[in-house]
């Protein structure tokens, strides 16, 4: 991750609808949007619905969903085609070691598994960097995800773990939001974080850039009109590219906090400031009094902000009436 720079995540999930080709359109598509990574989601429906407990439509509908393992193949010898990050989610153990072997970056957990103390613990072994979402989490309950995460942690020193902040609505109403909570996740738990958004638009995801979101991630679709699972919280590509853009601009603004005029901005003083005349011919030796000077464009000579320091002073040679006051009026 560049610094300064959000790392934005393109969220495909599962907006492929089960097909592969339109998995690789997305990716295609995300990576023309700026986005540094594209992600989907890993799971095996066996290992997350209990059969006899799950409507037979709601497990059709998953296993349609699923991405096999020659699949993924596939899908990541994409993200290298169209030269974007791979990333996937994963919600059972056995897609978390596919994702691995397969050499996945860092995992990105999603809020619905925060309390998966034998997922957090198979990730954490890997010691790869995760980000975990934690919508719908109680503070007690991101303390332990992150004690169980550090406590099976196998790579060096703590645990890299970025928080995001999350609301678990689809979509997610402004007005449910506490962005400030980007700040005090950091400032809470001594780690990075960011925002997963399931917003409406692009507002709140480039207003999280500005507080401080290291990463940002925003579900993606093919096109305004793609039918697809989370297409009421998708952007399509055009949205989503603005998105990325706006995040960018934000991202030049913000600065270091100090208060200091860029060289850019100082030429302005010459252009948009007024300058300070004689209102009347003075003869050397003359004292400067406030009647002597009036405050007229174009700017030069003497700053205007030097206004003060003008009045009192002797001249040292003549003024005429209308010229601009220099350094050489005074010595």
């Amino acid at each position: 991750m560049a610094v300064g720079k959000s790392y934005i995540i393109a969220e495909a999930g599962v907006n492929h609808n089960g097909n592969l080709d339109e998995a690789k359109k997305l990716i295609k598509a995300a990576a023309k949007t700026g986005a540094d990574a594209v992600k989907f989601q890993t799971f095996i429906v066996e290992k997350n619905y209990n059969k006899k407990s799950t409507d037979q439509e709601k497990l059709k509908w998953a296993q349609n969903l699923e991405i096999t393992s020659e699949e993924l193949f596939e899908i990541i010898d994409c993200c290298k085609k169209y030269n974007i990050t791979f990333l996937s989610t994963p919600f059972d153990i056995p897609s978390a070691e596919l994702l691995y072997e397969r050499g996945m970056s860092l995992y990105k957990i999603a809020s619905s598994e925060l309390c998966n103390f034998r997922l957090l613990r198979c990730v954490a072994e890997k010691g790869l960097p995760i980000y975990l979402s934690v919508g719908m989490a109680t503070s007690d309950e991101i303390k332990l995800a992150l004690q169980v995460i550090n406590e099976s942690w196998k790579g060096k020193g703590t645990a890299d773990v970025t928080l995001l902040y999350c609301v678990s609505l689809y979509p997610a109403p402004y007005d449910c939001h506490d962005l400030r909570q980007i700040a005090h996740i950091r400032d809470t738990y001594g780690v990075p974080s960011g925002f997963s958004d399931h917003s409406l638009g692009i507002e709140l995801p480039i207003a999280s850039a500005a507080l401080g979101a290291v990463v940002i991630e925003k579900h993606f679709k093919l096109s305004p009109d793609h039918d697809c699972p989370d297409a009421p919280v998708s952007l399509d590509p055009a949205e989503f590219k603005k998105m990325v853009q706006a995040i960018r601009n934000v991202e030049s603004a913000i600065g270091i906090g100090e208060f200091k005029l860029s060289k850019a901005e100082e030429k302005s003083r010459d252009l948009l400031r007024k300058g300070l005349y004689a209102t009347t011919g003075l003869a050397k030796s003359s004292i400067i009094t406030e009647e002597d000077i009036i405050f007229e464009k174009p700017a030069g000579g003497i700053g205007i902000e030097n206004y003060f320091n003008l009045v009192g002073q002797k001249l040292v040679k003549d003024i005429q009436s209308g010229e601009i006051f220099t350094h050489e009026h005074i010595g």
